[in-house]
């Protein structure tokens, strides 16, 4: 088995985010919510790895992103 290039703190904060919303795709509000920063400011910190899981192309709503994806971004292992 390869070993990761992910920190520890990566699969702390995993644990911990999975931990609190129970699931592995994160919506905008919930990016905002478990790092902390404004909503409005989500995609331009993490751009990569969005999906519009509910069709309202351009809406801005049904938009998640998987968790570990997210966490590469913010650690910088991707």
């Amino acid at each position: 088995m390869a070993k990761s290039n992910r920190p520890e703190a990566w699969h702390d904060s995993y644990k911990a985010i999975f931990d609190k919303f129970g699931c592995i795709r994160l919506t905008m509000e919930q990016v905002s919510v478990c790092m902390g920063i404004p909503a409005r400011y989500v995609r331009k910190r993490y751009p990569e790895g969005w999906t519009n899981m509910a069709g309202n192309e351009g809406s801005g709503r049904g938009n998640t992103i998987r968790l570990d994806t997210l966490l590469d971004q913010e650690f910088g292992t991707y």
